[in-house]
């Protein structure tokens, strides 16, 4: 935590906004912890340099604070973009740990951006670039663990539905043309092939751990050696 703190203000906000919500004791500081965090989320808007941990603050509060969703993860794509994280996949897939990071979080994002778009009608800002065609390649590095896996085949499922968005966005009002109608069946197997095909990859992680010890836990959104999880109620009461 104090990691967390020492590296973004944003971060750790989110962190004790989004606990507040999961510990019935301190439900009330809520609104309290709220405001706060959308104070440094407006002032971010024009601060000129960030850090990775306010992209990961962003994320947080997208899937938690749904009301906010949508603006948080444009916000957060704008920074790392900003930032050049979106053009870490090839230095990712040469060994490096650092921009292995880098690119997980942009699949992270790529995940924010298309949920809280497509479902609700609008275009996702991230288009399906190298790393969304190339993700395989990402989980053969060494430094993939079982989150990777989890998270990337969310991303797959996400490039399937944007080619369906793609292809009814302009018929959404209206009746749907033969065209278009015949391309379902098409949508539907790939759909079926990615339940099918997932299903089965990450049984393989369940089996392993039902034979061997799980080993430490590990977040898809903190690098290893950064687990940052529920506040206690010793560092909520001192707000």
């Amino acid at each position: 935590m104090e990691a967390a703190r020492a590296s973004s203000c944003l971060l750790t906000a989110a962190i004790f906004t989004v606990s507040s919500l999961h510990l019935p004791q301190f439900h009330h500081l809520f609104p309290k912890l709220c405001r706060e965090f959308l104070r440094l989320v407006s002032s971010s808007m024009f601060d000129r340099y960030h850090q990775i941990d306010d992209v990961r603050a962003l994320c947080i509060g997208a899937f938690w604070l749904t009301e906010l969703s949508w603006k948080l993860s444009g916000h957060a794509v704008r920074i790392a973009t900003e930032m050049g994280i979106h053009q870490s996949f090839r230095k990712a897939l040469a060994g490096s740990p650092e921009h292995f990071e880098r690119a997980r979080l942009w699949y992270l994002l790529y995940i924010c951006d298309h949920h809280f778009s497509i479902a609700y009608g609008r275009p996702p800002v991230i288009h399906d670039h190298e790393p969304m065609r190339k993700y395989e390649l990402y989980l053969q590095s060494s430094l993939a663990v079982e989150g990777d896996h989890r998270l990337v085949s969310q991303v797959s499922l996400f490039v399937i539905m944007t080619r369906i968005y793609n292809c009814f966005e302009g018929e959404a009002e209206g009746e749907i043309s033969d065209e278009s109608l015949s391309q379902l069946a098409g949508f539907n197997e790939q759909l079926d092939n990615w339940r099918n095909t997932w299903r089965t990859r990450l049984r393989r992680f369940s089996d392993l751990r039902m034979h061997n010890p799980p080993p430490p836990p590990h977040s898809v959104i903190f690098p290893a050696g950064r687990e940052v999880g529920f506040m206690s109620s010793q560092m909520l009461t001192n707000i």
